[in-house]
């Protein structure tokens, strides 16, 4: 049974740090989307946001950011740890952004990515989706590490 885990917990591994490298790849691929977006001329970026009271414009340079630091780390860190907590605080943060405006009821759009849909092409509803498709990634990724360390720390427990 012993090796039966080990062998389990490596291919877990494994499978976590590819699902991190595609993190980071749609973390670049949103901070892009988010730079460009900033410098294209969209009124709706100069708006308030109505959750944080800041202007879209901001909010979004600051996510950018965010995405870009931890999309780096994903790559080149060390710490698995680290990545993990990472991963899921800046998803869980965008489901909660998301799942507070749609509590409140909030339809106005969500220029989650930049002014993507202006020179892309697609609806705004549909670049919505893809943001929030997105932060869910973002977080179950995050979490399917913590619930394999939870699972392996309690099946090393039981056998000691």
């Amino acid at each position: 049974m012993y090796y039966v885990i080990g062998f389990l917990f490596r291919r877990l591994v494994v499978l976590y740090h590819i699902i991190a490298v595609i993190a980071a790849i749609l973390l670049l691929f949103t901070f892009v989307l988010k730079l460009i977006g900033i410098f294209v001329s969209v009124p709706l970026l100069n708006l308030p946001d109505p959750i944080f009271g800041l202007r879209f414009r901001t909010i979004i340079v600051a996510s950018a950011v965010l995405e870009l630091l931890v999309a780096l780390y994903l790559i080149i860190g060390r710490n698995e740890l680290l990545k993990t907590a990472m991963l899921t605080v800046l998803g869980s943060g965008f489901v909660a952004y998301h799942g507070t405006r749609a509590l409140y009821n909030l339809n106005a759009l969500c220029p989650c990515l930049g002014s993507a849909s202006d020179w892309i092409g697609l609806s705004n509803s549909i670049v919505e989706r893809v943001a929030f498709a997105i932060a869910v990634i973002l977080f179950g990724s995050g979490n399917f590490r913590i619930l394999i360390e939870m699972y392996f720390c309690v099946s090393r427990k039981q056998r000691a």
